[in-house]
């Protein structure tokens, strides 16, 4: 599991607002750009043959990520227990707080029925159908752009992928805002105390 981006800045030692202030763009997609979850492992579960097996890893990983990508957006993370929340709660949230794009939310739930009709089902299999509906949502083109071919796995993979640049680019948003509030914190010092020493 990835390090909380508050607990990664105190191991770099940045914890005033002059440390903040001075770090560069790309030094904050650094400290923000690590994936929370091992991305080889996902590629070995998810490379199998078996559709079913696809979509179960895919959910699981998306699980994970939805609860990284809260855990990042709390304040008071105690408050609500997540823990116990379905897939589809934990993107309704997300999608709540506007961190995360419609097409994003509709790809992850349409997944989420699917694993959902699978985990009540044992004779359940992904159709063709269901495949091409998943792959529909995607950009036109989007696949052949990217040399993969619009099967449940590379959808299901992008889906994935997608999520968890979600995730990192809210990160960096917060981060970055983060930096712009510390440079506002000292440019306005001297003007506090220009207020503090007038009559």
């Amino acid at each position: 599991m990835r390090k909380a981006t508050s607990a990664i800045l105190t191991e770099l030692g940045i914890s005033s607002d002059k440390h903040l202030s001075e770090l560069s763009d790309a030094r904050i997609a650094e400290i923000c750009g690590e994936v929370s979850f091992e991305a080889s492992h996902f590629r070995r579960r998810i490379a199998v043959r078996d559709r079913w097996t696809q979509l179960i890893t895919a959910h699981l990983f998306l699980e994970h990520i939805s609860i990284e990508f809260l855990d990042q957006e709390f304040v008071n993370k105690g408050v609500l227990r997540i823990d116990r929340w379905g897939l589809l709660q934990k993107v309704e949230l997300l999608r709540a707080l506007g961190v995360l794009s419609v097409e994003i939310f509709s790809q992850i739930v349409k997944i989420n029925t699917l694993r959902n009709r699978a985990a009540h089902s044992y004779k359940f299999s992904v159709t063709d159908k269901e495949v091409k509906d998943l792959v529909a949502m995607f950009p036109s083109g989007m696949f052949k752009e990217v040399d993969r071919s619009p099967t449940l796995m590379n959808a299901l993979y992008c889906t994935v992928a997608f999520f968890e640049h979600e995730r990192k680019s809210a990160d960096i948003r917060t981060l970055m805002a983060q930096k712009a509030g510390a440079k506002l914190r000292l440019a306005l010092v001297p003007f506090e105390k220009i207020q503090s020493s007038a009559p």
